[in-house]
């Protein structure tokens, strides 16, 4: 279960045992250790708490003021391979590099992302394309990602909510290094049917 990772990665990017790391979290030590088990999933609200701890520390790690070649990269080279957080070198237009997390989140295959074949901004459907504009702005602007939601289109098809974060790691040829959260899990569950 991808909750299981997320706690299991957040709990060791803070250096912290189940116990202490329950006492941040807000609940008990057993709990803790279900949702590293995958025999329980946290809920909605402790999800968004989750993900807040994760996007706060990167921005932590990032630092405002840190040089880029040495601000997200080592924290993202750390994560790169759990699955779920894709991981992605993209410049203006076309996703040039990508972890199997993120080729698996979107259907693709890694002949595909060779062959110069997956493009981000058709990727991203057109109602996320404002919020796309600002962020490459701000990149340029600041050199950081910070976190926002959107989503891309599935190769079959489907809407993938995410959560982006990242740095430029070079101005000239644009490059951007940034992990992609899957949110899928992270939607609240339908409420039941009305009785007929």
């Amino acid at each position: 279960m991808k909750w299981g990772e997320i706690v299991r990665t957040l709990r060791r990017l803070h250096g912290a045992k189940q116990d202490a790391f329950s006492q941040l979290i807000g609940v008990n030590q057993a709990t803790i250790s279900r949702w590293e088990s995958g025999g329980q999933m946290p809920g909605p609200a402790h999800q968004a708490l989750l993900l807040n701890l994760y996007s706060q520390s990167l921005q932590q790690d990032c630092g405002h003021h840190a040089p880029v070649e040495t601000a997200a990269l080592p924290l993202a080279a750390s994560l790169v391979h759990c699955r779920f957080i894709g991981m992605i070198l993209a410049d203006e237009r076309r996703i040039l590099q990508a972890n199997d997390a993120f080729l698996d989140m979107l259907g693709y295959n890694r002949a595909t992302l060779e062959d110069g074949g997956l493009d981000w901004q058709a990727l991203t459907p057109p109602e996320f394309a404002a919020e796309d504009r600002r962020a490459l702005r701000q990149v340029l602007e600041t050199g950081r990602l910070v976190p926002f939601r959107k989503a891309y289109r599935h190769k079959n098809g489907h809407l993938v909510p995410v959560l982006l974060v990242g740095e430029m790691e070079t101005a000239s040829p644009l490059r951007i290094v940034a992990s992609v959260i899957d949110l899928s899990e992270c939607r609240p569950p339908l409420p039941p049917p009305a009785p007929a």
